[in-house]
């Protein structure tokens, strides 16, 4: 096995681009999570800096109006500025989030989940997520979550870390990390515990965060293309190693330089090899690498193998509560740059390189300077 790898404890930084660029642009992908769809359409999204939007589907063409100014809910009471937009709510859906007999004690759902994931993560910055209309097909995935990122080369975690870790200023008119849900499923909307018909939403929807925060690759296919754009990757992507202990990517530059048969688990399946993640785990935590290659799925989870009550495996059945990310997960986390969290044993002295290379910061004041932002969407299924 090589060399552990951490993140440092300061940011990675982004390179400002050329004036006149659109601000952000949001690339999401139909990914199946587990159990994949029969097609999956594309979702082009483009915000300009005044957050205005233009959507474009593939499987249905056409244009979407601007979105209007959304109002903005805050969770009281936690370190982390938690700053939610219910599009279910500002649309009059009457649905999801906007449901008349439901919606409010399902808002009141993702309060306590957020602040669990305050007490985790123990930082003091600020984000902004997005829930975006519901679904109530009651077919195909429970939920799906997305994170920015910058078209820029190098390794990062996306938007939602560098704001929660920094407290850096952001721009008023996007968020960090976008989510939907299908409640056309049965869900458990209470802190009860799930019948053996129902589906946690709970659950669902700390799985959903822990993606936003950046647990997942940015790899298409097994030949390692970036979703984002040329030599964009994960921090999460820089930490796998095979089982034979052969590097999956490059530790300082961002490029593969495995072989494809090491990202369909061929050599001896895929790990993380994070120090903290080392310390607290005894050993390099798996990743869900299935032949053939599952777009959504493939190493944006921990194996099932790891745990039954691992909240960010690939896929959770009816009945089951996951509630609590477990001790190997905060330690992922912490090796992701997440550097707060307390994990209750001693860390080695050296915990190893650090990712590179670190791009110039970028003047988030000015969102005219911002470079196009992209954005994978991650769906979570049934079991």
């Amino acid at each position: 096995m090589s060399a552990t790898r951490r993140m440092p404890h300061a940011v990675i930084p982004f390179r400002a681009a050329p004036p006149g660029r659109c601000a952000w642009r949001a690339v999401i992908a139909g990914l199946a999570l587990l159990l994949t769809l029969a097609a999956h359409a594309e979702r082009y999204i483009y915000v300009d800096a005044h957050g205005n939007r233009l959507e474009v589907d593939t499987a249905v063409p056409g244009y979407w109006p601007a979105t209007p100014k959304a109002a903005i809910e805050h969770v009281t009471d936690t370190r982390i500025g938690f700053e939610i937009v219910y599009r279910d709510v500002i649309e009059g859906t009457r649905r999801g989030f906007d449901d008349p007999s439901r919606g409010a004690a399902r808002r009141a759902l993702v309060t306590e989940v957020l602040r669990y994931v305050d007490e985790v993560l123990n930082e003091d910055g600020a984000v902004r997520i997005e829930f975006d209309e519901s679904l109530l097909s009651g077919s195909g995935y429970l939920a799906a979550a997305s994170a920015f990122f910058r078209p820029v080369p190098g390794y990062r975690n996306g938007a939602a870390f560098q704001h929660i870790t920094t407290g850096e200023p952001k721009d008023p008119n996007l968020p960090d990390m976008l989510i939907r849900v299908n409640f056309g499923h049965t869900w458990n909307e209470t802190l009860a515990t799930p019948t053996t018909s129902q589906y946690d939403l709970f659950s669902v929807l700390l799985h959903e965060v822990g993606h936003g925060l950046g647990i997942l690759s940015l790899a298409i296919d097994e030949d390692a293309e970036s979703r984002i754009a040329p030599g964009v990757y994960s921090v999460w992507d820089w930490l796998m190693e095979t089982g034979n202990g052969n590097t999956c990517w490059d530790e300082m530059q961002p490029v593969f330089v495995g072989l494809p048969q090491y990202l369909l688990g061929q050599d001896n399946g895929v790990l993380l090899i994070g120090a903290a993640a080392l310390t607290v785990h005894g050993q390099g935590p798996r990743v869900y690498a299935p032949n053939p290659f599952r777009q959504g799925s493939s190493l944006s989870h921990f194996a099932p193998s790891l745990s039954g009550d691992a909240v960010m495996q690939p896929s959770i059945p009816r009945g089951r509560a996951r509630r609590a990310y477990l001790p190997v997960e905060k330690a992922t986390l912490y090796d992701l740059g997440y550097t707060n969290i307390e994990l209750g044993v001693e860390l080695p002295e050296d915990l190893g390189p650090e990712p590179g290379p670190k791009p110039a910061p970028i003047p988030w004041a000015n969102p005219e300077s911002l470079p196009a932002f992209r954005v994978p969407f991650f769906q979570h299924e049934d079991e």
